[in-house]
């Protein structure tokens, strides 16, 4: 139990880990060094696998100078086998100095080339690798970023979090590079969508970041509230602005039966896109400022990305039964299989939402919200060890032909 118990923790680590900012999303500070877990001298590594670059593979090293209380120097450098030539190394170089022993408080800097998407709120870098080794199925739309980026993230109440990051930094498109897996499969382009591509130039970014978190656990949450609002501003070649707001309610209701619920509302205005001659609406988003929908993640019954625009709005419901209905089915029995039953269960969802473009894309962020097309699936859940692992079976309620829609998960809640 104790190299279970060790293996599940690593598995956190790692798809608990991301390498870039996106919308929805934000790095949290690493709290490990805070609370004295880690060494002076730590080295780390987190391969990946994707469409754009093949085999990603680096080595990086953390640094905490025991003269210096909270201060710690951190880098890594990585390689892209089947990336452009050019395009191929990675690289992050950064500090950061934590005050107080509570109230943290962190000031930090990085200057990085990396490799970015916003769909890391979707998917972590470790279930997309395995989806696209296995299945040849990269669910990111990918771009690179150079640049420097400045934060400070204060986490007050010792729960809830702070934040804001000023960056310069430079967007660079990235092709597909390999349509190689395990299996069988076509990878798509990248990006995925036809009517999309990422623009490259140079920005000034600015981000004020707020997390309110009361559940009772922050990995396996069984109760409580988290709410996340990020609002975002760019100059440069791109003078645009963004708001994301993402809310989570966590609730116990009788016996071992649980209710999640999770509501996302984003918007984007400004230089987000190309405009006709004709009219103010685009013919081509920016892919680096476009807000997708469907799939793993989102509306599981759905397409990938099959709804687009400047404007989002989604909500999933996720009631799960514990083991209460299967462990009712007496198959506890049967040799080798039993073991494996006890350790399932069942659960049902419903997902609904949209994202669109609307006529002006210098609307301001709440207007376009009064006329909503929204699109629904509903679907079951088959979850093993309490949610470590989950298959969704997803299905649209539009239309009854299309077929059902599998997507497994690895350590998510959503």
């Amino acid at each position: 139990m104790r190299k279970v118990g060790i293996f599940f923790i690593f598995l956190v680590q790692i798809v608990c880990f991301q390498s870039a900012h996106a919308q929805f999303f934000f790095d949290k500070v690493d709290e490990d060094g805070y609370f004295g877990f880690e060494k002076p001298v730590g080295f780390y590594t987190n391969p990946r696998f994707n469409r754009v670059e093949g085999l990603f593979a680096n080595v990086g090293v953390k640094f905490r100078p025991e003269s210096v209380s909270g201060l710690q120097f951190y880098g890594d450098l990585g390689l892209g086998f089947w990336n452009d030539s050019g395009k191929r190394f990675r690289y992050t170089a950064g500090v950061r100095k934590d005050f107080f022993d509570f109230k943290r408080l962190t000031v930090g800097a990085e200057y990085f080339r990396k490799l970015a998407s916003n769909d890391n709120w979707l998917i972590s870098d470790v279930e997309n690798s395995l989806a696209s080794l296995f299945l040849r199925n990269d669910h990111k739309d990918h771009f690179g970023k150079q640049g420097l980026r400045l934060y400070v993230d204060h986490k007050f109440l010792e729960i809830h979090t702070l934040r804001f990051e000023v960056a310069r930094q430079t967007y660079d498109a990235l092709e597909r590079n390999i349509d190689w897996s395990l299996f069988k499969g076509d990878f798509s382009e990248n990006p995925k969508r036809l009517d999309s591509f990422v623009a490259e130039g140079d920005e000034t970014n600015l981000r004020f970041i707020a997390a309110l978190d009361w559940r009772d656990n922050p990995i396996f949450p069984l109760t409580g509230w988290y709410l996340e609002g990020i609002y975002e501003h760019t100059v440069g070649d791109f003078d645009t602005d963004g708001i994301f707001f993402t809310i989570k309610r966590f609730q116990q209701t009788f016996s071992n039966h649980r209710l999640f619920i999770r509501g996302m509302v984003g918007a984007r205005r400004g230089d987000i896109g190309v405009k006709s001659s004709l009219q103010a609406s685009p013919d081509t988003l920016f892919k680096q400022y476009s807000i997708d929908l469907g799939g793993i993640g989102s509306l599981r019954g759905f397409e990938d990305k099959e709804f687009t625009g400047n404007r989002m709005v989604m909500m999933n419901v996720n009631y799960l039964f514990g083991g209460d209905i299967l462990q009712k089915i007496p198959l506890q029995g049967i040799p080798f299989f039993g073991a494996i039953w006890t350790a399932l269960s069942l659960g049902v969802f419903v997902d609904t939402g949209w994202a669109w473009t609307t006529d002006d894309l210098d609307d301001g962020l709440f207007s376009g919200f009064g006329d909503l097309d929204l699109q629904t699936n509903v679907g079951i859940s088959l979850l093993a060890l309490e949610g470590v692992l989950r298959l969704d079976i997803a299905k649209r309620t539009d239309r009854s032909h299309d077929d059902i829609r599998l997507t497994f998960r690895l350590l998510k809640t959503f």
